[in-house]
């Protein structure tokens, strides 16, 4: 890891020429002055580059959280749209619930009108039996009376 052997290092002090024109970029000082000046605002700088790193973190939050939004508004759209073809669905099988609701109904109706004529048949076919038998008990009687009528 360390180098084994040791580099000598010239010394140049001495031997540098310094341009005097040259002006050097420094942050906390004016060098064309005699006075050394403080630049008072690389703390505001610092303050306004950490506020502004955290606006943009606060938006990229905030778009994550609108595209989450988005997306969960999108699925609830989706399942709006499919419980309301299930309810027209229903609503469709209450329809027809009602319709054959109405033709049990009819059923019911046409079955219990059968068995009212049916028993009207019955009872009509019981009353032309009767019939029967007094006309045959009536032409027995008028034969009958003929008969005595003619012996007499």
């Amino acid at each position: 890891m360390y180098p084994t052997h040791t580099k000598i290092i010239n010394s140049t002090i001495g031997d540098d020429q310094i341009d005097s024109d040259v002006i050097f970029d420094s942050p906390n000082g004016n060098v064309n002055s005699d006075s050394i000046e403080k630049d008072t605002h690389v703390p505001d700088l610092c303050v306004l580059e950490q506020l502004a790193r955290n606006a943009y973190q606060e938006a990229e939050k905030q778009q994550i959280f609108a595209q989450k939004v988005q997306k969960q508004n999108t699925t609830l759209n989706s399942q709006l749209e499919l419980y309301k073809e299930r309810a027209r669905v229903l609503e469709n099988i209450n329809e027809d619930n009602n319709y054959l609701n109405e033709f049990l109904d009819a059923d019911k109706r046409a079955k219990h009108f059968s068995q009212q004529a049916e028993s009207q048949f019955v009872r009509d076919r019981d009353i032309i039996r009767d019939l029967e038998k007094q006309r045959d008990k009536l032409d027995l009687d008028v034969k009958d009376y003929k008969r005595q009528n003619e012996e007499l």
